[in-house]
């Protein structure tokens, strides 16, 4: 997947690292104004019993991938403030109760009220009723 996505250099150099290691990425646009985060949800899915949600690192070495995207997103929201850019949101699965483990989702949510004057939104890639979802799950 990645050397399709690096044929056309959608994913940028800085990213391929990230993006070849959990399907998540960022992109800054229009001047370096605006940074679009793209998250790979499939992580925090609750249905997605391949992983764990995002559990706390205690001591047990790896990190999840959940709780190591998050760690990242919390890295990049911090970068886009001091950069004064704002930041639009994407991934597969749309944060809520139901769809995200509760874990993830809490740490989510935290990073989302503390980073609240930059982020403009979320855009969800699925719907729940989608037959693509269906297939993953």
């Amino acid at each position: 997947m990645l050397n399709l996505w690096r044929s056309h250099q959608f994913i940028p150099e800085a990213m391929r690292h990230t993006f070849s290691r959990g399907g998540y990425y960022s992109l800054p646009i229009l001047h370096d104004q605006l940074l679009l985060i793209s998250l790979n949800t499939i992580y925090f899915f609750e249905k997605n019993t391949a992983v764990d949600g995002c559990p706390r690192d205690e001591g047990r070495g790896e990190m999840d991938p959940g709780s190591e995207q998050l760690l990242w997103l919390e890295q990049q929201l911090y970068l886009a403030k001091e950069k004064g850019m704002k930041v639009w949101l994407t991934g597969h699965v749309p944060p809520n109760r139901g769809n995200w483990y509760e874990d993830c989702l809490g740490e989510y949510t935290k990073l989302s009220l503390e980073y609240n004057d930059i982020i403009l939104g979320y855009v969800s890639n699925l719907l729940l009723s989608s037959p693509i979802l269906e297939l993953i799950v």
